[in-house]
Formats: C-alpha cells, structure tokens, sequence
C-alpha cells in the first residue's frame, strides 16, 4: 500500500508539474503575442516610430520651403527692380512699346 501511496503521489507531483510548465508557457506567449502584436507592442511603436521620421522630414521641407517664400516676400517688399524681374520672368510680361525677342536653344 505504501508503494501506490508513493507512486499516486509522484504521479500528483508529475501532474502538477505539467499543468504548472503549461500554465508559465501559455503566460509567455501572450506576454510575448502583446509585447510585439499589442497596441502599443513592437511592432506598433516601429511603424510610429517610421511615420515620424517621414513627418518630420515634411516639416524640414516645409520649413525650408517658408524660408525661401519668406526671402521672395522680403525681397518683394525692398526691391522693386526684382518685383519687375519675377513678373517679366514668369508672367512673360512686357512693357507698353517693348518687343519680345524669343530665340531658340541650339541644345548643346
């Protein structure tokens, strides 16, 4: 009798140890299912992480972009003789008795 105590009771223990080895396993694969698939998992914060870089490179384009409207506005304002310059340019605008001698480029 005290043989199938003994045996009942490691047969308990190897249960036991099973259900203990599944339940850690299951815990670390959701732990690992949220740490890359969550919302705010790997994966997420790789592909937030991309936008912001593509963000901030339009800001930087934006940015320089203003700077130069802002040196075209300034230059506007002071230089009258660059106002006429922008619009013979390009607005193809001509004063009143002027002729328009348009030539050809040869391409070399």
């Amino acid at each position: 009798m005290a043989r199938k105590v003994k045996k009942l009771r490691s047969a308990v223990r190897r249960a036991q140890s099973r259900v203990v080895v599944c339940v850690l396993l299951a815990y670390v694969v959701i732990i690992a299912v949220l740490f890359f698939a969550g919302d705010n998992g790997y994966l997420k914060i790789k592909e937030l992480e991309t936008k912001r870089v593509e963000l901030q490179s339009k800001i930087d384009q934006l940015r320089n972009e203003n700077t130069i409207l802002a040196k075209k506005i300034d230059n506007a304002k002071k230089d009258p003789f660059w106002t006429e310059k922008v619009v013979r340019e390009e607005l193809d605008l001509v004063k009143d008795g002027e002729i328009v001698i348009k030539m050809k480029s040869t391409g070399k």
